[in-house]
């Protein structure tokens, strides 16, 4: 054997390892071999992005049945007709829920902003005990069929804040 063919480390006591010359891979096949990753790697991103799509229509329709309970509930109150207030009031639920609706729907609408980020709020000067008042408000259907009660405590001076109102609701709905 050939000195070259031999390779000991310097200050290493360590058993002589010869070394072979690998063979010559032709352009060929590192150009294929290259594709291949390639396209393994465009696969990926696609798949990701097709789960980010589903995960978003998932929350999507969560967030349009939300205030569908609602709804339903006021337009029951409306049938009984027991007096006109109630009657004021589940026209004011139908109204407010109805505008969240419409607001989820332009939210679907503008679904390539959101997945670059560029989301807009609509910021608004608000009293969060209105926000969180609405907020128990759409969800009172289920509390009561639940059996379940919710217990607000608000303070009694105005807590006004710049928000966006209708995304507020939607984060203390859930």
């Amino acid at each position: 054997m050939r000195l070259s063919e031999w390779v000991r480390p310097a200050g290493i006591e360590a058993p002589v390892v010869p070394t072979k010359q690998l063979p010559a891979v032709p352009s060929a096949e590192l150009a294929r071999d290259d594709a291949l990753a390639r396209e393994r790697s465009a696969r990926r991103f696609a798949e990701d992005q097709c789960r980010g799509k589903d995960r978003f229509l998932a929350t999507v329709v969560h967030e349009l049945r939300q205030p569908l309970a609602p709804m339903r509930a006021a337009l029951e109150l409306m049938k009984r007709r027991e007096s006109r207030e109630s009657g004021e009031h589940a026209r004011q639920i139908v109204e407010r829920q109805l505008g969240q609706l419409v607001r989820l729907i332009e939210d679907l609408m503008e679904a390539a902003r959101l997945r670059e980020g560029k989301s807009q709020l609509h910021t608004e000067r608000a009293d969060l005990r209105n926000v969180v008042n609405d907020a128990i408000e759409a969800v009172d259907p289920f509390v009561r069929t639940k059996r379940q009660t919710v217990n607000l405590v608000t303070p009694d001076v105005e807590a006004w804040v710049n928000v966006d109102a209708d995304r507020i609701q939607q984060v203390f709905t859930n």
